[in-house]
């Protein structure tokens, strides 16, 4: 395939949606942000990207894929997967500053979706991480994405964890206020939070 401008990475080609089910709309939304934009380029190409970094994070962590993705983006080769795949292998090495200064990165040219935060906070819910939590939703709102339901319980399980579960509850509230179905996982972290304070009435209060 011909190359592609480096300050305009390639979008997600045809297919790839990150896995996780999606409420009625968000698909709509996520094409509306950049994530679902189809492509022509070879369905391979990418891929073979994504190898290349994974190889890089083996060998060096994600400051190492993040380097070789440098190189993808001077040859014009780099497509979205690929800026998304080394947000991923920075948030599985815990760079969660690194990851989130890349996903700045392709929210400035305009190419950010749900799939670029969710290694991020996925790595904070299951830290207990509520202060990068609440700067990935940050960067998420400033780049005009909008979470999914994943996102969301990891935010949740974030606060949850660091004992914060009054912030935890604000959370499904403002999910019921934006008029959305919250997922059955977001109420499960909830009742977890209870039970790590022990508060029955409010558990009970939430069950029924």
């Amino acid at each position: 395939g011909a190359a592609v401008d480096p300050s305009r990475p390639r979008r997600f080609g045809p297919g790839y949606e990150g896995g996780g089910e999606r409420e009625a709309g968000e698909r709509d939304r996520d094409r509306a942000d950049g994530g679902w934009e189809r492509d022509d380029a070879p369905g391979t190409l990418w891929r073979e990207n994504n190898a290349k970094l994974v190889a890089a994070a083996q060998r060096g962590g994600g400051r190492a894929a993040a380097a070789a993705l440098d190189e993808m983006v001077a040859a014009g080769t780099a497509f979205q997967q690929n800026y998304n795949q080394a947000v991923s292998l920075l948030a599985a090495d815990g760079d969660i500053e690194a990851g989130l200064a890349l996903a700045a990165t392709i929210a400035d040219v305009g190419l950010a979706n749900v799939i670029t935060y969710r290694p991020l906070m996925k790595y904070c819910g299951s830290k207990g991480d509520a202060r990068h939590a609440a700067r990935t939703m940050a960067a998420m709102r400033r780049a005009g994405v909008v979470p999914d339901m994943f996102v969301y319980a990891e935010l949740m399980s974030s606060l949850v964890r660091a004992g914060q579960v009054a912030d935890a509850e604000g959370v499904l509230r403002e999910i019921v206020a934006d008029g959305r179905r919250p997922h059955v996982v977001l109420f499960n972290t909830l009742l977890s939070g209870y039970s790590r304070e022990a508060n029955v009435p409010r558990a009970m209060a939430l069950i029924s």
